[in-house]
């Protein structure tokens, strides 16, 4: 339940805060996600630029996290153009959607799943949109993976 922070360079940090909808210890978490989202370096500006919240393509219940997006993210983002361009909401695991439609050879999905995911994609940006009134970029992908023993190489 707590928020990493992972510094690439000197000017680009991520801050990873996972778990969130784990468990009873939520409120606690998102107050350290607001506390986050407010802070601010020594010139004045905000520490973060950008949210990136994941969620999973393949779950049919996304209730937590439009419930972050809603409640905890969105309403701590600032003014109303910050809460257009700080945040972007993302589907991962887009393969495992309809794994038959997944070109594993290309890494890319075929035409029936594409317009899947285009369905899915949309649905989150209009639920979030209809809840706030904030019209959030959403996209899709596939991480990929790597198994431990090295085979099974997936490509993101």
């Amino acid at each position: 339940m707590e928020i990493k922070s992972y510094e690439l360079n000197d000017k680009i940090t991520l801050w990873d805060s996972s778990g969130l909808g784990d468990g009873r210890k939520d409120p606690e978490h998102a107050r350290k996600i607001v506390e986050l989202l407010h802070k601010k370096d020594n010139s004045g500006a905000y520490m973060i630029d950008l949210v990136l919240v994941i969620a999973d393509a393949a779950s049919r219940d996304l209730g937590t996290t439009y419930s972050l997006i809603t409640d905890v993210i969105l309403p701590n983002l600032g003014d109303e153009n910050d809460k257009r361009t700080r945040i972007i909401a993302a589907l991962n695991k887009c393969d495992s959607v309809m794994p038959r439609h997944w070109d594993y050879e290309n890494s890319r999905p075929d035409e029936k799943l594409t317009a899947e995911l285009d369905g899915r994609a949309d649905t989150f940006r209009r639920r979030i949109e209809q809840t706030t009134g904030i019209s959030v970029e959403t996209m899709y992908y596939s991480a990929g993976y790597k198994e431990d023993d090295n085979e099974g190489q997936e490509a993101p």
